[in-house]
């Protein structure tokens, strides 16, 4: 089972360290702009679209 999760670790640590801090940045700057002026965020080509939009009206809703 803890291989499981190292392995699952590895791979979130990796696309973390993948990520341009700044441009990541932006991007959420740019969301929450999109967000807070009343407009909407679209999400595609995520295998596990539920659960992120359920993120996202979560955000949504601490504004």
């Amino acid at each position: 089972m803890n291989t499981i999760f190292d392995e699952t670790l590895e791979t979130v640590g990796e696309s973390l360290h993948s990520v341009d801090a700044k441009a990541f940045g932006r991007l959420l700057d740019d969301c929450e702009k999109a967000l807070r002026n009343g407009g909407s965020i679209i999400v595609s080509g995520l295998g596990k679209n539920v659960p992120v939009c359920e993120k996202f009206v979560g955000c949504r809703e601490g504004l």
